[in-house]
């Protein structure tokens, strides 16, 4: 109630966290951690900032240009680094499940990924491709 007196909600978070409005979305994600017995899990929390969405339409439109769905090279990505052994993504119900599977393993042509760092939309040094 004396948030809302005060302005509402938009002027506080304006006060206290005047970054707010740039948070698009935010996931959350529950990764396997092979390497230390001690920590099996890391939790990690994603923000996609509202000013990435420019970005994210050029990853989309040279994902459309190499026949590859974003969401399939969005899932390869990570596999391809020799730290990653597993990814987890969410899932509600069994559809939706299998669809992540196969996103997972889909083919990611090599030229996607080197289109994307030619465009600097990732690192020149990023390792792509499959793991052995």
């Amino acid at each position: 109630a004396a948030t809302a007196a005060a302005g509402g909600r938009e002027a506080f978070l304006a006060a206290h966290a005047p970054q707010w409005q740039q948070v698009g979305r935010v996931c959350f994600h529950l990764a396997e951690n092979k390497s230390d017995a001690t920590l099996p899990f890391a939790f990690l929390a994603t923000i996609v900032f509202a000013g990435l969405h420019g970005r994210v339409r050029r990853i989309e439109a040279i994902c459309a240009r190499h026949g590859t769905r974003l969401v399939d090279a969005a899932l390869r990505f990570p596999l391809c680094h020799p730290a990653v052994v597993s990814v987890i993504p969410g899932g509600q119900g069994a559809a939706e499940m299998a669809a992540n599977l196969a996103a997972a393993q889909a083919a990611v042509p090599p030229a996607l990924w080197a289109e994307l760092k030619a465009e600097g939309l990732m690192r020149a040094d990023a390792p792509v491709g499959a793991k052995p």
